[in-house]
């Protein structure tokens, strides 16, 4: 594991055998802004999925190709394509580019 990633190496430790390995998946969730007829708030379910490597989370497309690289400790959709990213005690917000909003 190195660099946000994780391979399956073979015995020798040299040739790739799996290039992108992940512990767990999760999908995502927003919040849409609506409330339900009880008032509770109606979530969405966002077109990215969150993978975890370690202890590590990141975010990758739903054809498993990594947007957001896993260093952080958690993370939450703020919309379909936005994100909320903990880095210690410290949030940043991202994009599904990977690049820092916020």
């Amino acid at each position: 594991m190195q660099d946000g990633g994780q391979q399956k190496l073979a015995p020798d430790a040299k040739t790739v055998v799996q290039p992108f390995i992940y512990d767990e998946t999760e999908p995502l969730y927003y919040n849409s802004g609506k409330v339900n007829d009880n008032g509770g708030d109606i979530t969405l379910k966002s077109d990215y999925i969150s993978y975890r490597l370690d202890q590590s989370w990141g975010v990758m497309d739903q054809n498993g190709t990594v947007v957001i690289k896993a260093f952080y400790s958690h993370i939450d959709a703020l919309s379909n394509d936005l994100f909320s990213c903990n880095v210690g005690n410290n949030l940043i917000t991202l994009d599904a580019k990977g690049k820092v909003v916020y």
